[in-house]
């Protein structure tokens, strides 16, 4: 008797939390778990970039004190191709931050009524859309200077400076993400 009303509570209890998660789901709105999900796999993706170029970098000088240009030249054709993906990877991003400051500007900027008419609110989300636009692409426009950089110099100190540089601007867009992905979340929870 005992057992089956412990069941019985548990049983309600599980259908009451799948309920409240079900009901949860269906509060949020769709655009913001997207980008919340977008924001976890940039964050991952930027993660592994240092993590794996950091790693690179490390195996091409190894092998360049060890004078074996065989191995120099492996490495560096990965460090490469690696710097090639991330900064296609990051077209994407520009063009997610590209629509995100559209609509945000259409939310604020209504044809028939002044901008005034807009929310306080609308308009900081804007404001700050725009502002992590201008933030993409300027880390993308200085990691394609960096590299042009990278690919031009021969000398082993300057391309180690240069690599040092790039992974540099590859944490700060880490800590961009990781900022974007925070208010995701906050925005997640206030809805």
């Amino acid at each position: 008797m005992v057992r089956r009303l412990f069941l019985l509570a548990a049983g309600l209890v599980l259908a009451l939390v799948v309920s409240g998660i079900a009901g949860d789901n269906q509060t949020v709105s769709n655009p913001v778990k997207k980008e919340l999900r977008f924001d976890v796999r940039e964050t991952e993706r930027t993660s592994l970039v240092i993590k794996n170029l950091s790693h690179e970098i490390d195996l091409w000088h190894d092998a360049s004190l060890k004078r074996n240009s065989k191995r120099m030249k492996a490495h560096e054709k990965r460090i490469f191709d690696m710097i090639q993906d991330d900064i296609q990877a990051r077209d994407r991003v520009i063009y997610r931050f590209e629509n995100e400051a559209g609509r945000s500007i259409k939310g604020v900027v209504s044809e028939p009524g002044p901008v005034a008419a807009a929310p306080a609110m609308e308009k900081h989300q804007a404001v700050d859309d725009i502002k992590d636009l201008r933030q993409a692409k300027q880390l993308v426009k200085a990691k394609e200077l960096l590299f042009d950089s990278i690919k031009r110099t021969d000398t082993f100190s300057n391309r180690y400076r240069l690599l040092g540089d790039y992974l540099e601007i590859v944490n700060r867009e880490h800590r961009l993400n990781t900022v974007e992905l925070a208010e995701d979340g906050r925005e997640l929870k206030n809805n």
